[in-house]
């Protein structure tokens, strides 16, 4: 799960990933 990723990355690579998937 997305969810799982952005628990593990940190909150500026969780924020881009989710700025991105949105774009997309």
């Amino acid at each position: 799960d997305n969810g799982v990723l952005t628990l593990t990355l940190p909150k500026k690579q969780a924020m881009s990933g989710a700025q991105r998937l949105t774009i997309e």
